[in-house]
């Protein structure tokens, strides 16, 4: 798992948080990076949630918006992760909601696709819906990713090269969510009315 985790873009240049453990005062911060530069430092504290729970107060301090529980997750993980300790970061993985540790699988393997990806090639993966996965494989359009799936309604496509700071783990999330209720056959000008969604909030 990468450590630097996306936040999307601000004012068209990317956000990203890097989580830092400092091994020698055993203590845990979190980087702010703006545009390829850090701007700011959060920390340091004794704990991994202590950085996790006080992450959205100084979001907000700067003009950014607050974590979503799938992020907050996949940074608490990260966060372990600076550590060493990956067996423990796992777990928590393995602790998240399904649709959470779905969205981070999908994140992470747009991430490493991406990062090995040739400049001159671009290409079609195929995610599973339900957990994110994918075979790994570039195919030459949407029809040929599909078709070498065992199930090709249970999966979606993503084209790359994308920009990566587009497909954040939120992104992820909303979209898989999006493709479950249009696999389900729910959406009504775009909203999922089956029971697996919840009410929308009425626009007053």
């Amino acid at each position: 798992m990468e450590l630097t985790f996306e936040l999307g873009t601000r004012d068209g240049a990317p956000t990203k948080l890097h989580p830092v453990y400092d091994a020698r005062q055993e203590a845990y911060s979190l980087q702010l990076w703006e545009n390829g530069q850090l701007s700011d430092e959060h920390g340091p504290f004794p704990y991994a949630g202590d950085v996790v729970e006080t992450a959205d107060d100084f979001l907000a301090r700067r003009g950014i918006r607050r974590l979503t529980g799938a992020e907050r997750t996949d940074l608490y993980a990260r966060l372990l992760t600076a550590t060493g300790d990956l067996f423990y970061a796992r777990c928590v993985l393995m602790l998240a909601e399904p649709q959470d540790q779905a969205a981070m699988l999908m994140h992470d393997e747009i991430q490493k696709l991406m990062a090995r990806l040739p400049e001159d090639k671009w290409g079609v993966v195929a995610f599973r819906i339900e957990d994110g996965s994918t075979d790994g494989q570039l195919y030459p359009d949407r029809e040929a990713a599909e078709a070498a799936q065992d199930d090709p309604e249970a999966y979606t496509t993503v084209v790359l090269p994308a920009d990566p700071e587009s497909w954040t783990v939120d992104r992820c999330l909303e979209h898989l969510d999006f493709m479950t209720h249009l696999r389900h056959g729910c959406m009504v000008l775009g909203v999922p009315v089956c029971w697996h969604a919840p009410l929308p909030t009425p626009q007053v």
